[in-house]
């Protein structure tokens, strides 16, 4: 099993009062949850597609009470009340005025990658994107948590399928040069006239193969396009993407599958990331195509893994509420 996946179903109940307490207060201080704002990670464009594709193969039934749900913290700010622009929230509040930074490390999974051998190197947080899904999805597919404490949990959960997919979200490369690990290629310079000036913001910005779209402008006819093009250029795979549930519990049997989503994510990283380019280098043309291809997979898996949770847990959600 990797660092930090074992979950305690027991104790998902006090991570959610935690997040609840933490998004309270910064409801309290500012009156509202977030303003304009440019999210980073998968940025605003790539968690919007990945969004797309998932709420597009939603059951009917769980894609209104996904929106229900939604709607609980809509109040606060009308530009993110709906799934797909919901899916950049847990970006946009840690970043500006509100600076709420207790997630943080829940929107990763520093898998050590350490090709020179080197002594020492800093594990992952045990409170990593992998832990945090697992737990989300327990309380969305939960008998106890209230809707307020559901309707955060869904929007983290949407948030971090999305970031497990985004392969230097999953890597953390260490060397000489940086033997703290270069966290997930932010302190890997790259050069370009059009390019970020990091590699982890490059595959950020889905290596250039789609324009910035920000979550509270005009979305939906971009987004959707786009998700309809890594749909028809990826395809749903035959396999079902996700594990036998059997006997274990909803946040067990999730971060079990993210565990190995992760893996795949890492692997990228190393082979496809990490692989062809050195610091200070702008991508080369092969290195940009080879790139997108990895992109273009990561959202599509992403959005088809994340319609089949949310078909789970919503659905598991509301018959413990009949």
């Amino acid at each position: 099993m990797l660092p930090g996946t074992h979950l305690h179903p027991q104790r998902w109940p006090g991570f959610v009062k935690t997040a609840v307490k933490s998004v309270c207060t910064l409801i309290a201080l500012n009156g509202l949850l977030l303003g304009a704002t440019s999210a980073s990670m998968w940025n605003a464009t790539g968690h919007m597609i990945t969004a797309s594709i998932a709420e597009s193969r939603l059951e009917p039934e769980v894609k209104a009470e996904v929106h229900r749900l939604i709607g609980i913290l809509a109040g606060f700010e009308p530009s993110f009340s709906d799934m797909v622009p919901a899916a950049t929230w847990m970006d946009a509040i840690k970043e500006g005025r509100q600076g709420l930074t207790a997630f943080n490390d829940w929107h990763y999974f520093d898998q050590p990658y350490n090709p020179f051998g080197l002594p020492g190197v800093k594990e992952p947080a045990a409170q990593n994107v992998v832990w945090a899904i697992g737990q989300a999805a327990a309380t969305v597919g939960s008998s106890e948590a209230t809707d307020f404490e559901k309707a955060l949990m869904l929007r983290m959960l949407i948030h971090f399928v999305g970031d497990l997919h985004q392969p230097l979200h999953m890597t953390n490369r260490f060397t000489l040069e940086h033997p703290d690990g270069d966290f997930g290629g932010n302190l890997f310079e790259i050069s370009g006239g059009d390019y970020p000036s990091s590699l982890h913001a490059y595959w950020d910005g889905t290596a250039g193969l789609f324009d910035f779209v920000h979550a509270d402008g005009d979305w939906r006819s971009p987004v959707d396009s786009m998700a309809a093009v890594i749909e028809a250029q990826v395809p749903y795979p035959d396999s079902a993407l996700l594990s036998d549930r059997g006997s274990r519990g909803i946040g067990e049997w999730i971060s079990a599958d993210a565990a190995t989503w992760a893996l795949e994510s890492y692997r990228h990283g190393v082979n496809d990331a990490f692989a062809g380019i050195e610091p200070g280098e702008a991508p080369s043309a092969a290195y940009e195509s080879r790139a997108q291809e990895v992109v273009r997979q990561r959202l599509a898996w992403g959005g088809y893994r994340l319609a089949a949770i949310l078909n789970a847990v919503v659905k598991s959600g509301m018959e413990h509420a009949r």
